[in-house]
C-alpha cells in the first residue's frame, strides 16, 4: 500500500468516525419521537399493531447506520453500552409519570435499538470473510 493510499484509507476513516454518532444520534432521535409523541397518542388498538410492522424499519435503521462504523465491532458496541446506560437511566427517572402504552413502546423501541447494534456489529459480508 503506497503512502497516498493510507493517507487516503485514513482519512476516510477519520470521517467515518466523525460521522457516525452523528448519523446514530439521528436515527434514534427520530425512533424515539415516531414512538413516543406519535403512537403513543393514538391508542392500544393502533399503536401497538402499526409499531408491529414498522419496528423493522427502526431495527434497519440502526443496523445501516451501524455499517458506517470504520470498526463495527468496537464502535457499535461502545455506543450500545452508552446507550444502556443514559436509557435506563432516564427510563428509571420516567417510570412513574408515562403511561403503559409509553412504557410498551418505549421498551419496543429500546429493543428494536439494541438488536441493530447487535445486528451492526455480527454481521459479517462475503467480501470480509
Amino acid at each position: 500500500m503506497t503512502k497516498i493510499e493510507r493517507l487516503k484509507n485514513t482519512f476516510l476513516s477519520i470521517i467515518r468516525w466523525v460521522i457516525y454518532p452523528v448519523i446514530l444520534y439521528f436515527v434514534t432521535y427520530l425512533i424515539g419521537l415516531y414512538s413516543q409523541y406519535f403512537l403513543a397518542d393514538l391508542g392500544w388498538s393502533r399503536a401497538i399493531p402499526i409499531w408491529a410492522f414498522t419496528s423493522v424499519f427502526a431495527t434497519l435503521g440502526i443496523t445501516f447506520t451501524g455499517l458506517i462504523c470504520p470498526n463495527r465491532k468496537y464502535g457499535n458496541f461502545f455506543f450500545l453500552g452508552i446507550f444502556l446506560f443514559f436509557e435506563i437511566w432516564l427510563f428509571s427517572n420516567e417510570w412513574r409519570i408515562i403511561t403503559a402504552l409509553e412504557m410498551v413502546l418505549r421498551i419496543w423501541a429500546d429493543l428494536t435499538i439494541v438488536a441493530g447494534f447487535i445486528i451492526a456489529a455480527t454481521v459479517k459480508f462475503e467480501s470480509e470473510k
